[in-house]
């Protein structure tokens, strides 16, 4: 005889929370966060996730490729040298200043842990364009057999999809 309280019944499957303040509850509720943490340590726990070093270190890498050349005039040096004569005249400097901000909104995105999807696919849109047309006709390698290859931005193509989809691949493990 089976009763509708049998304890013996699996328990449904865990899911992964998608959100940090879930995350945090999660982890509130696990007993990993203390009840009367704070709430920059409540925030902090749902964004220590098994991708959080990852997307640190690509967000670095966004930001290392993006402010130097907002402050030393390189964003404009790849407008109007490299975009205007590649045949995106006259909007050059507005589409190279545009790739430099989404850069660091992806930075941004990949800090906090919001709109990752969003920005990791305008982001890899962008290195797709560069591989194109910058690194490709290079070759592969960055150094040593060559030089400005796409090996790199293959290599952050791959990170950038493994943070996006993390959480599936997570419940495809399970």
């Amino acid at each position: 005889m089976t009763h509708a309280d049998d304890s013996s019944a699996p328990a449904p499957a865990a899911t992964a929370s998608t959100t940090p303040a879930a995350r945090a509850d999660d982890q509130r509720q696990a007993g990993t966060v203390p009840a009367g943490a704070g709430p920059l340590r409540r925030a902090l726990a749902g964004l220590w996730t098994e991708t959080v070093v990852l997307r640190v270190v690509v967000a670095a890498i966004l930001v290392m490729h993006s402010v130097p050349g907002m402050l030393d005039g390189g964003v404009r040096g790849f407008g109007t040298m490299y975009l205007d004569p590649a045949g995106f005249a006259p909007f050059g400097l507005a589409i190279a200043w545009a790739v430099k901000l989404s850069h660091l909104g992806c930075v941004v995105s990949l800090l906090t842990d919001r709109l990752v999807k969003v920005a990791g696919a305008v982001t890899i849109a962008i290195l797709v364009i560069g591989i194109v047309m910058v690194h490709a006709p290079e070759g592969w390698f960055v150094v040593g057999g060559g030089r400005n290859g796409a090996e790199f931005n293959v290599l952050l193509i791959a990170v950038l999809l493994t943070i996006m989809f993390s959480e599936r691949l997570v419940k495809l493990r399970a």
